[in-house]
């Protein structure tokens, strides 16, 4: 019995996978610097906050029903938002989720 192996190869043209509807998956805490859709593909929690900083504008950000969560304690209540927009950004959309936490929710 003869054993016929066959190569694959795998060509990968991008490190950025986009999740489906070409949204660009978030599953860690990020600073989105690029316009365009994004999607949230996990729960995130963090000690500190901000988890999601927008420094873009024309961002829509779908939480797919997921939860943002940033710890509080005594020493990190003042300047800890869940997501922060930074000045200059606009036309910003966050929608479909949850966000616990944090000195804010949205900054």
């Amino acid at each position: 019995m003869k054993i016929l192996r066959i190569a694959m190869p795998i060509c990968l043209t991008s490190s950025l996978v986009l999740a489906d509807e070409g949204r660009k998956p978030l599953h860690k805490p990020t600073t989105i610097t690029s316009p365009g859709s994004y999607i949230v593909t996990r729960d995130i929690t963090a000690q500190q906050g901000p988890i999601l900083s927008i420094a873009a504008s024309n961002v829509s950000i779908d939480l797919n029903g997921k939860t943002l969560t940033v710890l509080i304690n005594a020493t990190n209540v003042d300047d800890n938002p869940v997501i922060d927009v930074r000045d200059g950004s606009v036309g910003v959309a966050i929608h479909n989720g949850r966000l616990v936490g944090g000195s804010h929710g949205v900054w």
